[in-house]
C-alpha cells in the first residue's frame, strides 16, 4: 500500500499480482539462508529451458532424502538419496519380469527337434544352390556327432574348435557339437596365426574340425585335426540320437573378444544363457510380427556373437537359413537385399554399405541392427529401400549372449535409444561406488539375469572384476559392461560411450589395449596411443600414435608387423609419428594436443610416382578426393593410405560410374593402386572395343546372309 499527495489530499493506492523476473546465467542455483535458530529456508532457482520442473522436483526429494540420511547415519559411505519410490522403479519397474523358458532344461536343440518334427521336409539350409531338409539337417549332424563320439572321443564338457567357412559343414558341426554336449570354439578363417596360436592353447581343445583348403595353416599345431569335407564317411555311422543329458549351465560355446592386456579373452556361454536368448528372440522379433517367412542370410563370422541370432532364429523358428560364404560384402549385401529373404541382422557399418550399392528396393521386411551405434542417417537408408521396414536396435555385449536390451524405430520416433531390458534380463546404472543412479544421471551399465555368461575361460580374476556380486538380489550377479549410460524420462535407456579404453569398430568390440600392447612389442617403437577417430557418418577408425626408439618405419611395416597378430578390423586406418607424447600437467598423455592424422601421417614407405598419363590423373584425383590428401602416387597403395574394406565399397562404386564400368573388388585386392586400376580399366575398354568390332562384324555378316538368302528364296506372298 502506499499513500502519495494529489492536490493535498492522501491517495491510497494498491498493487496486486506483482511478477518478478530475474536473469541467472546459471542452470540451476541453490541458496541457503536462516530462517530461525532452527531451522533453514532452501530456495531453488533454475532455468526452465535447461532444466524442466520434474527434474528440479526429483532434485528437491533427492535433497530431502539425502537430508534424512545425514540425520539417520552413522557412517558417510551409506548415504542414500534416492527415495523408496524411485529406488523400487529403478530396481523393478525399468527392468522386464522374469518368465519360464518352456520347461527348465529346454535348450536350442530341444527347439530344433521340435521343429524337425514339425516341418521335416521343409528347407532348412541353402548352401550355394543346395538344398538341406530339416530332417536331412538332423539326420546328418546325429552322424557327425556318433563320428566325433566314437572315433576321436569328443564327449559333454569337451571343447571343440571349429575354423570353417560359412558353409553347410560350420552349421553341421555346430549342431553335432552341441548335440554331444561339448562346446564350440570358432576360429575366424581371417584371424591371424598368432591370435588363433592363441586361442588353440588357451582353450585346449580336444580337436579342431576344420576343411581341406585350412590344413597347411595348422603346420605347427601338435593337436587333433579333422578335415570334416573329406573325412567324414557320413553313411558309415547311425543317424540315432546320441542321448547326451544337456543341462542350462553347460557351456554351448566360448567367443574370443579383445582382450586390454594384449591377449583375446575367451567368453563362456552356456545353454541357459543362449536359449534365454533365442526363445525371447523368436517370440519378440518373428511370433510378434507377420513376416512373410522367418528366413534369415548368414554372412558374418561365427567367431561374432552377433552372427548367433542370424544362424539360429531360422532353425528353430522353421525358417530357412541361406549362407553367404564369399567374402565380398557388397556383392553379398546386394544378393541378400534383392532376394526374397525376409530377415536381416546387420551392424551399421553394414547400412553405409548398402547406400553405395545402387539397390532400389528390397524385400527385407525386417531388420535387426547391434554391434554399434545406430543414427538417423542409417534409418534413413533402410526406409529408402522399404518404407514399411520394422527396425530394431539391439544392445548387447558378448558377455551378455547377443542382446539384452531392445528398441524397436518406430516411423514417428525422434529418438534413437537401446530401449529396455529383454525378458529375464535386469539393468542397472551404477555409479563407481556401486550405487543406484537416478533417470538423466549418467552411469555403468550393467546387466544380471538369465543370460550372462559364465565368466572368462582360464582367467579368474578378470572374471571376478567383471562379474560382481549382485548388490541387490542375494546369490546372483551383475556383468559390469565398461559402458555408459542414463535412464530417459521415457523409461528407455540412452547408450553414451565407453568408461575405458574400449571401442567398437564395423560392429566389433575392441580393447584398444590390445593393440598398443601388439605394437610395444616390436623393437624399435617407444610409446603408443591408439585413438578411435570418429567420422562424420558415425564410423569410426583407428589412429595410432607413435614415438620410435630410433629409427622410424614406414606404413607398410607398421601394418604388416600388426597384420601377423591381429585381425583386420583392429589393423590402425592411420599411423602418426610423434618425437614425444604431448602431456598435461598432471603428466597424463594431452589427446586433444595430438595431431589430425591428415597432418603428420607416418610415410607409406613407397617412393612418389606421378600420374603419367589422363587416365591416371582422373584416378588420382579420385583417391586423393577419397583420402583428402596431395600428391598420392599411382604406386600408393590404397590400404597403407587407410583404406579398408568399407570405405572400399564406397571407392569402387564412384570409380564404376565414372568410367562406366564393374570393377571386381577381387581384382582391386590383387593390386591396390592407381596404377593396377589404370591397367585393368585399359584392358577392360580394350575387350569392350574388341567385343564391338566383333558384334559389328557378326551383323553385317547376319545381314549380308540374310539379303543372299532372301534372294535365292523369295518370301511366299501369304507370309
Amino acid at each position: 500500500r502506499i499513500a502519495t499527495l494529489n492536490n493535498g489530499r492522501l491517495i491510497d493506492l494498491d498493487i496486486e499480482n506483482i511478477k518478478k523476473k530475474q536473469q541467472n546465467n546459471f542452470a540451476l542455483t541453490v541458496s541457503v539462508n536462516h530462517l530461525t535458530k532452527h531451522s533453514l529456508n532452501v530456495t531453488f532457482e533454475y532455468s526452465s529451458e535447461v532444466l524442466p520442473d520434474e527434474i528440479i522436483e526429483m532434485i528437491k526429494k533427492h535433497f530431502n532424502t539425502v537430508l534424512e540420511s545425514i540425520i539417520n547415519s552413522d557412517n558417510i559411505g551409506d548415504l542414500n538419496y534416492l527415495t523408496a519410490e524411485e529406488i523400487n522403479l529403478l530396481r523393478i519397474e525399468s527392468n522386464e519380469k522374469k518368465v519360464a523358458l518352456s520347461k527348465p532344461s529346454f535348450t536350442v536343440l530341444d527347439a530344433f527337434r521340435k521343429q524337425v518334427e514339425k516341418t521335416p521336409n521343409a528347407v532348412a539350409l541353402i548352401d550355394e544352390g543346395k538344398k538341406i531338409t530339416f530332417s536331412e539337417l538332423d539326420k546328418i549332424s546325429n552322424q557327425l556327432a556318433r563320428c566325433l563320439c566314437d572315433d576321436y572321443d569328443i564327449s559333454q564338457g569337451d571343447l571343440v574348435g571349429i575354423k570353417l567357412d560359412r558353409n553347410e559343414w560350420a552349421v553341421i558341426s555346430i549342431l553335432s557339437i552341441l548335440k554331444l554336449g561339448a562346446a564350440y570354439v570358432p576360429i575366424d578363417p581371417e584371424y591371424s596365426s598368432t591370435r588363433e596360436e592363441h586361442i588353440l592353447n588357451d582353450s585346449n581343445v580336444k580337436i579342431v574340425i576344420t576343411e581341406t583348403d585350412y590344413l597347411f595353416d595348422f603346420s605347427d599345431y601338435e593337436g587333433v585335426l579333422f578335415a570334416v569335407d573329406i573325412e567324414f564317411e557320413q553313411n558309415q555311422y547311425p543317424s540315432t540320437v546320441i542321448d547326451a543329458e544337456i543341462l542350462p549351465e553347460n557351456l554351448a560355446y566360448i567367443l574370443y573378444t579383445s582382450g586390454s592386456t594384449g591377449k583375446p579373452k575367451g567368453v563362456m556361454i552356456s545353454h541357459g544363457s543362449l536359449t534365454n536368448y533365442l526363445e525371447w528372440a523368436k517370440k519378440y522379433y518373428l511370433e510378434e510380427n507377420q513376416l512373410s517367412n522367418n528366413d534369415f542370410g548368414l554372412y558374418t563370422s561365427l567367431s561374432f556373437d552377433f552372427t548367433l541370432t542370424s544362424l539360429f532364429l531360422p532353425l528353430i523358428s522353421g525358417g530357412t537359413l541361406t549362407l553367404f560364404g564369399q567374402t565380398d560384402i557388397s556383392k553379398t549385401l546386394k544378393i541378400y537385399m534383392e532376394s526374397q529373404i525376409s530377415c536381416i541382422k546387420l551392424t551399421p557399418a553394414h547400412i553405409n554399405v548398402l547406400k553405395e550399392l545402387e539397390i532400389e528396393k528390397t524385400n527385407i521386411e525386417f531388420a535387426i541392427v547391434g554391434g554399434d551405434a545406430l543414427l538417423p542417417q542409417h534409418i534413413d537408408i533402410l526406409r529408402s529401400l522399404n518404407p514399411s521396414i520394422k527396425i530394431y536396435n539391439e544392445y548387447g555385449p558378448t558377455e551378455a549372449t547377443v542382446g539384452c536390451m531392445i528398441y524397436e524405430v518406430l516411423p514417428e520416433n525422434t529418438e534413437i535409444n537401446i530401449g529396455r531390458p529383454i525378458l529375464n534380463t535386469s539393468v542397472y546404472l551404477l555409479n563407481t561406488s556401486g550405487k543406484l543412479l537416478p533417470r538423466g544421471v549418467a552411469g555403468e551399465i550393467c546387466v544380471g539375469g538369465h543370460g550372462l555368461a559364465k565368466g572368462y575361460l582360464n582367467n579368474a580374476e578378470l572374471t571376478l572384476n567383471k562379474f560382481i556380486p549382485h548388490p541387490f538380489i542375494p546369490g546372483e550377479i551383475l556383468y559390469k559392461t565398461g559402458d555408459l549410460g542414463r535412464w530417459l524420462p521415457n523409461g528407455n535407456l540412452e547408450y553414451l560411450g565407453r568408461v575405458d579404453n574400449q571401442v567398437k569398430i564395423r560392429g566389433h568390440r575392441i580393447e584398444l589395449g590390445e593393440i598398443e600392447q601388439q605394437l610395444m612389442s616390436k623393437d624399435n617403437i617407444k610409446e603408443v596411443l591408439v585413438l578411435a577417430k570418429l567420422l562424420d557418418n558415425g564410423e569410426k577408425e583407428l589412429v595410432a600414435y607413435i614415438v620410435f626408439d630410433k629409427t622410424s618405419n614406414t606404413t607398410v611395416e607398421v601394418r604388416k608387423f600388426l597384420s601377423e597378430k591381429l585381425p583386420s578390423y583392429m589393423i590402425p586406418n592411420h599411423y602418426v609419428e610423434l618425437e614425444q607424447m604431448p602431456l598435461t600437467v598432471n603428466g597424463k598423455i594431452d589427446k586433444k594436443a595430438l595431431s589430425s592424422p591428415e597432418e603428420l601421417e607416418l610415410s607409406s614407405g613407397v617412393a612418389y610416382v606421378p600420374p603419367q598419363n589422363e587416365m591416371e590423373e582422373k584416378l588420382v584425383d579420385i583417391w586423393e578426393d577419397h583420402f583428402n590428401k596431395e600428391q598420392i602416387g599411382v604406386k600408393d597403395d590404397y590400404f597403407q593410405l587407410g583404406g579398408d574394406s568399407i570405405k572400399m565399397i564406397r571407392f569402387i562404386s564412384t570409380v564404376n560410374k565414372l568410367f562406366n564400368m564393374e570393377f571386381p573388388i577381387s581384382t582391386f585386392y590383387e593390386n591396390p593402386t592407381v596404377e593396377g586400376m589404370t591397367s585393368f580399366i585399359l584392358e577392360n575398354q580394350q575387350n569392350s572395343k574388341r567385343n564391338d568390332s566383333l558384334r559389328q562384324a557378326v551383323e553385317a555378316s547376319l545381314t549380308d546372309l540374310e539379303a543372299r538368302v532372301l534372294k535365292s528364296y523369295p518370301k511366299p506372298d501369304n507370309i
